[in-house]
């Protein structure tokens, strides 16, 4: 149980490793920047039809929630060209750090529910479905309302034309807040401190609130890709600032990485408890093939050979052996179902279920060594009894 506990919560690491990697937009090297001044330098190079540049801006406000409380708000802003058709850098790496090293733990699923994800004047704004519920309406009856953007000792007024699907990371920030909600438990000492994501167009915020740059070059074939990529490497090289580039290179690079450390690591699991269980499991038999002499005794008599034997003890040690595995199969998904759902419900994390086929091949190399390679000795040991000696044995 405890390999097949172990095994599956690498399988389930490595396949949320995975699926994190592939919320990276295809085709596309995304280069993110924490300082806004090198922005014109990425420009000059690569041109603007093949690269899309998303700002992140701070700016806060408060709203009275339907509840009748004051919620103090954290605006993650993100002014964008257009806003992308199914996955977006949220951002929220300003807010919070990576709870998993992955290049791709930043890139969310984005998808609109309600109006239009095109801006048609610059005070227009398109706000998650949960800020639609801190203002105690739905998504469709948000469009058209007005929200307070402030900015230094600035403020400005924004129309709502757009409600989207909450990204998982606003989730999760604001996961402990709607749950206080929920259960009716806010008070004087409860955070009322609620981060709300919103998109809107580009140039309409002054530059110094601008926190980041995130620029998505996007390449259609491998010559273009290895054009860009040799283009980025150069400013990376030139520019001093903190500078984040993922490339295929690096996101096949990680994975095949973190393969490979899965796997070694349930080797060397399946090795040490190969050992310590072979150690009870052979134990185990050669005592009950003592307590059983005279059993054995008979068998030779009534003309069983050392085939026979053998064979018999083995076939009862297997079905100990599956019986085992069985148990052991049954206790260790609870357990990993039980920290799925944690992961999920409680943590509010992407977290993937995946059985990979190492896995099994080892569990089933392990069964097959405890009952094979730790119950031969014992039972070879049976064939080798004197028969006389056996049958006088009375323990």
């Amino acid at each position: 149980m405890l390999f097949l506990v172990a095994a599956l919560y690498l399988d389930f690491g490595y396949a949320t490793y995975v699926n994190n990697c592939n919320k990276i937009p295809k085709n596309c090297i995304p280069v993110m920047f924490s300082d806004n001044s090198n922005m014109k330098t990425i420009q000059e190079e690569i041109t603007s039809k093949d690269m899309q540049t998303v700002q992140r801006y701070d700016a806060s406000g408060t709203l009275e929630s339907k509840s009748g409380r004051t919620v103090s708000l954290i605006y993650n802003l993100l002014a964008v060209q257009a806003i992308p058709s199914n996955k977006i850098h949220n951002g929220m790496d300003y807010f919070d750090s990576d709870p998993d090293g992955t290049p791709g733990a930043y890139f969310d699923s984005f998808k609109m529910i309600a109006g239009r994800r095109q801006f048609q004047e610059d005070k227009e704004i398109v706000i998650s479905e949960e800020y639609c519920a801190l203002l105690g309406m739905k998504a469709r009856d948000a469009l058209g309302a007005n929200v307070v953007l402030c900015y230094g000792e600035n403020t400005s007024l924004f129309k709502i034309v757009g409600v989207f699907k909450p990204l998982l990371r606003e989730k999760q920030y604001n996961n402990q807040y709607f749950k206080n909600l929920k259960e009716n438990t806010m008070n004087d000492n409860t955070n009322s401190e609620v981060l709300v994501t919103a998109f809107i167009p580009q140039n309409v915020m002054p530059d110094e609130y601008c926190v980041g740059t995130d620029n998505y070059v996007f390449y259609p074939d491998g010559k273009k890709y290895r054009y860009y990529k040799k283009k980025i490497d150069t400013l990376m090289e030139k520019i001093t600032v903190n500078m984040e580039c993922v490339t295929a290179e690096d996101l096949k690079l990680n994975k095949n990485i973190e393969w490979y450390n899965v796997v070694k690591i349930k080797m060397y699991m399946l090795l040490m408890l190969s050992v310590l269980s072979g150690i009870s499991v052979f134990g185990t038999m050669f005592n009950s093939i003592s307590d059983r002499r005279k059993e054995i005794g008979i068998k030779r008599v009534v003309g069983a050979n050392d085939q026979d034997i053998l064979v018999s003890l083995i076939i009862e040690n297997s079905i100990v052996a599956i019986v085992a595995s069985m148990m052991a199969i049954y206790l260790a998904a609870i357990v990993s179902l039980g920290y799925t759902y944690y992961q999920r419900q409680i943590l509010m994390n992407d977290y993937c279920v995946h059985l990979y086929s190492s896995t099994i091949i080892l569990f089933v190399l392990f069964t097959f060594s405890m009952v094979v390679g730790f119950s031969l000795i014992p039972a070879y040991e049976a064939t080798q009894l004197n028969v006389i000696d056996a049958l006088r044995d009375e323990s």
